[in-house]
Order: structure tokens, then C-alpha cells, then sequence
């Protein structure tokens, strides 16, 4: 069995390499170290979308690490054993959540209720800048103008 996972991660490595080749061979190394992305022109450096892949990893680090030992440490050191159970039961469904279902959900509703009432809070009593310049619908559209 051991054999058997080695050799599909083994296929994955030489698959993804094999797709991954041409953009190499026409790019270069600037395929990675550029942050120029225009087809049109025929640039193509992901270092920007890199970047932001890194510092949105590390924010979320930042916010899940202590809140998951946190619950973690209450569940088995502090919580009462007739609220453990379904505590426990809740975080294991909340788990099987694809999180794409969460940032979905996030799009949809936490960004039409919290975002635009908290942009044009900001716009009336803070003034202009630069998070209240445009219009923060989330999936609704906009009106121009």
C-alpha cells in the first residue's frame, strides 16, 4: 500500500512538471520572479500572486492557530462534559465544510452586511479615503455614478 501512494505522488509530480514545462521553456525564471501579468503583451510573472497567496496564508495562521487551540484546550481540559459532546460535534461538522462553502458564504453575506454599512459609516464621519471611494456591493450590483 505504501508503494502504491508513492507512485501516485510520484505520477503528480511528473504530471504537474509536464504541464508545467512550456511555460518554463517560453518564460524562463521570470515566469516566477516577475510581477508584470499581461497576456496581451505577453507577460506572465505570478511573484505578485505569490505574494498575496503567502500574506493571506500567514493572516490566516495568524487567526486560526490560537483559536484552534484555544477551543481545543477548553474542549478536553475545561469544558463540562454535558456541553463537550456537542461542542465537539459541532466543530466536527463545521470541519467537514469545504472552506470554499465559507468564503461563498462570506461573499454573500457578510460583505453586503457588514461592509458597505461600515464604508459609509466611514465616509460620513472619517471623510474620504481610499477603502470608502467605491462602491462595496458584494454580490449586488451597483448603480454608476
Amino acid at each position: 500500500m505504501r508503494w502504491l501512494v508513492l507512485l501516485v505522488l510520484g505520477y503528480m509530480v511528473v504530471s504537474t512538471t509536464g504541464t508545467a514545462l512550456p511555460v518554463f521553456r517560453s518564460e524562463g525564471l521570470s515566469f516566477i520572479t516577475g510581477s508584470e501579468w499581461n497576456p496581451g503583451n505577453g507577460d506572465f510573472g505570478i511573484l505578485a500572486f505569490i505574494y498575496g497567496t503567502v500574506v493571506t496564508s500567514i493572516i490566516a495562521l495568524i487567526i486560526a492557530v490560537p483559536l484552534s487551540l484555544g477551543v481545543s484546550l477548553f474542549l478536553t481540559e475545561y469544558a463540562p462534559k454535558r456541553i463537550r459532546g456537542p461542542v465537539i460535534y459541532a466543530v466536527d461538522l463545521l470541519a467537514a465544510v469545504p472552506s470554499v462553502i465559507y468564503g461563498l458564504w462570506g461573499v454573500f453575506i457578510l460583505l453586503p452586511l457588514f461592509l458597505q454599512p461600515m464604508t459609509e459609516f466611514f465616509a460620513k464621519y472619517l471623510g474620504s479615503s481610499p477603502s470608502s471611494r467605491g462602491p462595496h456591493r458584494g454580490s449586488r450590483i451597483s448603480e454608476p455614478g
